[in-house]
C-alpha cells in the first residue's frame, strides 16, 4: 500500500513560498543587469550577501487598497488589481537610453530594486562595487540631454496614468465615481520594504429629483474625482451660462438625466460606453454653448476633442439640468439645422437613411465619397470624420457598408459639386459658440 504523504505545514508553505520569491526575484535581475550592459559576468560581482540585500530591500508589486474612511468592495478592488496587472504587463517602457524595453511590471519591481540599490552602493560595499556601479552608471545617470534616463520619474508617469484610466473606464455617474492617490510606503510591520500603494476613493451617486413635463424624474450630479483635488461636483456660474444678475444661484449644481446617458449610448453607438462619463464632466466644464430661447442651452459635446453632438439642458429649481443628448446632424442643432435647410432631410429622413448616429460616419462609406462627404462637411460635420480609429469598440472589417448611393438616390439630385453654393449663410452663427 502506497503511504500518504505527509501534509505540509502552513510554515513550510510559507519558507517554500519565500524561495520562490527570492529564486524569482535574482531571475529578474540577472536578466535586467545582463540586458542592460550586454555582459553575463556583471551580475556575478555582486556577493550573496548583497543579493539577499536587495531583496530585503527590494521593490515589491502594485499594492491597491481602499482609502481610508472609504468602503470599496472587494469585489471592485480585486477587479482593480487585474485591470492594473493586465496592463502592466501590456506596458512596455525602455529601461535606459538604447537600452532593454521590459514590462512595465518587471520595471516597477526588479528596474526599480536596481535603480534605488545603485543610488546607495558605495564603493566599500564590496570588494567590487566600484567596478558594478561603473558597468550600471547608465542606470542612474541623469542630466537635460535627450539620452537621459530618469527610472523614478518614467515609472512615476505611468503610475499616473494608472491613476486616471482606471476611474475613467469605471466611472458611473448613476452609480459610483473613483479616483485614486498613491502613497510610497518603506516600512511594513517594522520591516524595511518599498512599494508603491494606490488608494482607491468613491462617492456613492447623488441623485435628486426634478419636474420634468410633469413627471418626477430622477437625475443625477455630475462629478468627477482628482488624485490631488478629490471629488469636484461640477457647478456653473450664473454670468457664465448669461443669466441675469440676482434671479438665479450665483453658481448653479449640474445634474444629468438617466435619459441622456440612454440617448449617448445609442447615438454614439461604435464607441465603448465607459467613455461617456469623463467626456460629459469635460464638455461641460468648458461649457462651449449655444443659447436657445428661455435659457435653454445646447452645450457641445466632444468626444476624444472632436464634436460629435450637444447636450441639451435648462434651469431647473435653481440646477443646470442636462435633459437629452443631439447627435451633430439632429434637426435642432445648428450643424442639422443646416442639413434641413439645404437638402430638406428631416428627423425621419435622417432616421431613415441611419445618419443620426456616429456608426454611419465610421462604418459606411460616406467617407469615400467625395460629393457626398461634402455635404456634412460643408454643414459643420466634418468632424465626425476626424475621430481617431482606437476610439472604435470594434474595428470594422470587410466592405464597408454602401450609404453614399442611397443618400445620393434619396436626394435625388446628380451633381453636389455647387450644392451649398446659394444657402444662406446668415442661418449659422459665423462665431460657432
Amino acid at each position: 500500500m502506497a503511504k500518504r504523504k505527509k501534509k505540509q505545514s502552513e510554515h513550510t508553505k510559507l519558507k517554500l513560498a519565500e524561495a520562490h520569491r527570492r529564486n524569482e526575484f535574482f531571475y529578474k535581475l540577472n536578466y535586467l543587469i545582463t540586458a542592460v550592459t550586454g555582459d553575463a559576468s556583471v551580475y556575478r560581482l555582486i556577493p550573496q550577501y548583497e543579493l539577499d540585500k536587495m531583496f530585503l530591500l527590494r521593490f515589491k508589486a502594485l499594492r491597491v487598497k481602499a482609502a481610508p474612511g472609504h468602503t470599496i468592495r472587494p469585489d471592485i478592488l480585486e477587479e482593480i488589481r487585474k485591470t492594473i496587472i493586465f496592463i502592466m504587463k501590456r506596458t512596455t517602457e525602455r529601461y535606459t537610453p538604447n537600452g532593454p524595453v521590459i514590462t512595465l511590471g518587471l520595471y516597477s519591481t526588479a528596474g526599480m530594486s536596481l535603480f534605488t540599490y545603485l543610488l546607495i552602493l558605495k564603493d566599500d560595499f564590496f570588494p567590487a562595487a566600484k567596478a558594478f556601479s561603473k558597468a550600471l552608471e547608465i542606470v542612474t545617470f541623469q542630466n537635460d540631454e535627450d539620452d537621459t534616463t530618469d527610472v523614478l520619474g518614467i515609472l512615476e508617469e505611468h503610475l499616473d496614468t494608472l491613476q486616471q484610466l482606471i476611474p475613467f473606464m469605471m466611472n458611473d455617474f448613476q452609480d459610483t465615481v473613483y479616483w485614486i492617490d498613491r502613497e510610497t510606503i518603506s516600512n511594513e510591520r517594522g520591516m524595511p520594504t518599498m512599494f508603491y500603494q494606490l488608494r482607491v476613493h468613491s462617492q456613492r451617486a447623488e441623485c435628486r429629483h426634478f419636474n420634468v413635463g410633469g413627471i418626477n424624474r430622477p437625475a443625477y450630479r455630475v462629478c468627477w474625482g482628482y488624485a490631488d483635488e478629490g471629488l469636484i461636483k461640477l457647478s456653473l456660474k450664473s454670468s457664465q451660462l448669461e443669466l441675469p444678475a440676482g434671479v438665479y444661484p450665483e453658481s448653479l449644481p449640474v445634474y444629468i438625466q438617466s435619459h441622456a446617458l440612454l440617448r449617448l449610448k445609442e447615438r454614439i453607438d461604435c464607441t465603448e460606453s465607459f467613455i461617456f462619463p469623463s467626456s460629459i464632466f469635460c464638455s461641460l466644464s468648458n461649457c462651449k454653448y449655444y443659447k436657445k430661447p428661455g435659457n435653454s442651452y445646447l452645450v457641445a459635446y466632444s468626444h476624444n476633442n472632436k464634436n460629435v453632438g450637444y447636450l441639451f439642458a435648462d434651469i431647473q429649481n435653481g440646477a443646470f439640468l442636462v435633459h437629452t443628448f443631439l447627435f451633430l446632424t439632429h434637426s435642432g442643432t445648428p450643424e442639422g439645422n443646416k442639413l434641413l435647410a439645404k437638402t430638406g432631410l428631416g428627423k425621419l429622413d435622417k432616421a431613415y437613411l441611419n445618419i443620426d448616429k456616429l456608426s454611419a460616419f465610421y462604418n459606411t462609406d460616406i467617407a469615400d465619397n467625395p460629393e457626398i462627404k461634402k455635404i456634412f462637411v460643408d454643414a459643420g460635420c466634418g468632424d465626425l470624420f476626424d475621430i481617431e480609429p482606437y476610439m472604435f469598440k470594434d474595428t470594422h472589417e470587410g466592405p464597408k457598408i454602401k450609404l453614399a448611393d442611397k443618400i445620393r438616390s434619396y436626394l435625388g439630385f446628380e451633381n453636389t459639386e455647387d450644392y451649398f453654393e446659394t444657402y444662406d449663410k446668415e442661418q449659422m452663427p459665423e462665431s460657432g459658440y
